[in-house]
């Protein structure tokens, strides 16, 4: 079992849980996941690792509730405990001192970019970070991420903080303002996309993370095959981290887009009629 130490609500429909893990919080790197079950009855879901303190033992993670695994996961209050928690997984982030680097992320992804964009600027990185919501409320806290920051861009579609726009406004006035050398991005596919298209047009290294595509994080289930550079790829075991402007962005989006009504509905879904467990 795995104790939920601390429990946080940090954005709209977005939540930090500090978590005791130890074994997981000694080993954890940047761009790294875990696969966790909540109890004896759900589903393995992978989660990426937005932080760590391995004094403490703990790691962190960030969760919005879209579905019945992490309705579950939120409704867990401080000293709840986990079932199953298995990681660190997936490849390690690519850390060297690339010169100007623009971090961007949305809604978890504006979490997960915190701790990568710190070992940036420790191996001599010049950070630049952008990250973007639909309304105040949902812009996660970055005053850590701005302290580390030569510039920092916040746009929601509403304009009630920072600018108005999305998060490929924000990336373009940043390379159009500075010498930007590797783009990296943890968010929303359709997000991520986007953006390759402005890295491929600016020739910049990206780099993204598909972990929304992963299931299982093992590579046995075949779910998050893609292609990346002509190549077949495994999200879980090759990645999560590829280069943005190589990916077969139409194959992804064609196998991820189906059933967004099924799947944003399946707490009331899927249920056993037998014994009404997930």
């Amino acid at each position: 079992m795995f104790k939920v130490l601390r429990k946080t609500q940090i954005a709209d429909n977005l939540y930090r849980l500090d978590i005791e893990a130890p074994a997981i919080a000694a080993k954890v790197k940047p761009g790294q996941f875990i696969m966790l079950l909540v109890d004896d009855h759900g589903e393995r879901i992978p989660i990426t690792v937005c932080g760590w303190d391995r004094v403490l033992g703990t790691i962190s993670i960030v969760v919005s509730k879209v579905g019945t695994s992490t309705t579950k996961l939120t409704a867990l209050g401080e000293g709840s405990e986990i079932a199953h928690i298995t990681g660190p997984l997936g490849k390690v982030s690519e850390i060297s001192n690339y010169g100007n680097v623009l971090v961007a992320g949305m809604g978890y992804g504006a979490m997960a970019i915190q701790p990568l964009a710190k070992e940036l600027k420790a191996a001599g990185c010049k950070i630049y970070s952008a990250v973007s919501g639909g309304t105040k409320s949902e812009i996660v806290p970055i005053d850590a991420l701005k302290e580390i920051s030569e510039s920092s861009s916040v746009m929601t579609m509403d304009g009630t903080s920072g600018e108005t726009g999305w998060i490929t406004d924000a990336v373009e006035k940043i390379i159009s303002e500075n010498n930007i050398d590797r783009i990296i991005m943890v968010g929303s596919l359709c997000a991520m996309e986007a953006v390759s298209g402005i890295a491929k047009k600016a020739d910049i290294e990206y780099r993204v993370s598909l972990n929304p595509i992963m299931v299982d994080g093992t590579g046995m289930c075949g779910a998050c095959r893609c292609n990346v550079d002509g190549k077949t790829k495994f999200a879980c075991v090759d990645g999560p981290e590829f280069d943005g402007r190589k990916v077969d962005w139409e194959q992804i989006m064609m196998r991820r887009c189906p059933y967004p009504a099924r799947q944003a509905g399946s707490v009331d879904i899927y249920h056993c009629r037998a014994c009404g467990q997930w």
